[in-house]
């Protein structure tokens, strides 16, 4: 026999009469049946939880009751006024600004005003330019001898009018000082070469004759000892 000494669940259809006792050899079988209900029904039925009231039952004439909050009002008409009067408390929107970002606002340099100064006037009278001085003191624009993208005509003497004057005189006395330099020159530096590397070949016999007469006598002692 099964006992219990807690109470019975809460959410439960238990009966305390409805009891059972059951011995170490019997079996209890039980031939109830439990139907479920049909997937369709219950799918439009959570469907139909879901529509609003309004919507499954358009004419439906409901009066539920409205609660009246005194407080709730005043607090509206107090803010309501503040907005129309534009008075009331002013938040703080300030965000904290990164010291390490550069200024926002573009300083202002004290710039100098500059004064108009008048300028001294110019008491001598102007002496008038004759054409020849005209014509003497104008330089002339530069022209190339080779290019004329433009296809303007120009005319022979004002292509030659930036030529220089001076004959010119080929120096062949320089070209030949100059070659027999460059030849005394490379004569040097091949005399120097020749010199330097035969010192420098007189050195490697040296020492490689001391160190052939180190090796003998090193062998020489080691025979008598």
């Amino acid at each position: 026999m099964f006992s219990s000494l807690l109470s019975p669940p809460l959410n439960s259809n238990y009966d305390p009469n409805n009891k059972i006792n059951i011995e170490s050899n019997q079996t209890i079988i039980t031939t109830e049946k439990r139907i479920l209900p049909d997937r369709s029904i219950l799918s439009s039925t959570q469907y139909d939880k879901t529509i609003p009231l309004k919507k499954r039952y358009p004419n439906l004439i409901h009066n539920f009751p409205k609660i009246i909050d005194e407080e709730v009002i005043e607090s509206t008409r107090l803010f309501v006024e503040n907005l129309i009067n534009g008075s009331g408390e002013k938040k703080n929107d300030s965000k904290y600004n990164d010291p390490v970002l550069p200024p926002s606002t573009k300083l202002q340099k004290n710039r100098h005003v500059r004064l108009n100064e008048q300028h001294a006037p110019i008491m001598k009278k102007q002496i008038q330019i004759t054409k020849e001085e005209k014509m003497k003191w104008e330089i002339p624009a530069a022209i190339s001898n080779w290019k004329n993208n433009q296809g303007f005509a120009i005319d022979l003497s004002k292509r030659m009018i930036n030529q220089p004057q001076i004959d010119q005189e080929i120096n062949i006395e320089g070209f030949g000082k100059l070659s027999k330099a460059l030849h005394d020159a490379d004569l040097q530096a091949r005399e120097e070469l020749r010199i330097r590397n035969e010192s420098r070949e007189e050195q490697i016999r040296n020492d490689k004759r001391l160190r052939d007469e180190k090796i003998k006598e090193i062998a020489k002692r080691r025979r008598y000892h």
